[in-house]
């Protein structure tokens, strides 16, 4: 069955033009930071501009809890800090809760929100994706599956 699973793929037309093989390279594991509770430390993070909806919305705005791996992906029309806090308020705070920690947080706005309710800000390298690789994987793992699996004008990937 592994052996037909595999003779499909490679000859499966949409597999070949959208999935990105690369060779894994096997590196030393270095000690980090753990989290012991889940939503103790997230990550946010925007993706974008992508092609339009007929929503009108061209971002992702996902968030990722570093310990389950747990992701949100919210649609936005526009990249700015009052979407993006208004989201983060209503799509994480309201349905998960509070976390101690969150990386990425931008603008004056986030800054008041994270003072208001003793969220701590973590900051990563702008320039260096591996800084913050967990999310940087589930976002090339989102793009690979919008590729693959939405219509070919792919203006209906917020659905």
């Amino acid at each position: 069955m592994k052996d037909d699973m595999k003779t499909h793929v490679r000859q499966c037309d949409s597999c070949q033009r959208n999935k990105i093989s690369r060779p894994h390279v096997g590196m030393p594991l270095e000690i980090t930071e753990m989290t012991q509770i889940v939503w103790e430390k997230c990550s946010m993070y925007i993706v974008g501009p992508l092609r339009a909806t007929e929503r009108g919305n061209r971002y992702v705005l996902t968030f990722q809890d570093l310990l389950s791996k747990y992701t949100i992906a919210v649609p936005l029309v526009n990249q700015t800090t009052k979407a993006e806090a208004t989201d983060f308020v209503n799509e994480i705070l309201f349905k998960l809760g509070i976390p101690q920690a969150c990386s990425n947080f931008r603008g004056e706005m986030f800054r008041q929100i994270c003072k208001l309710l003793k969220i701590k800000k973590i900051k990563t390298s702008v320039y260096r994706p591996q800084s913050n690789g967990a999310i940087e994987i589930w976002h090339r793992t989102l793009a690979e599956f919008l590729r693959h699996f939405i219509t070919n004008k792919q203006c209906a990937w917020d659905r």
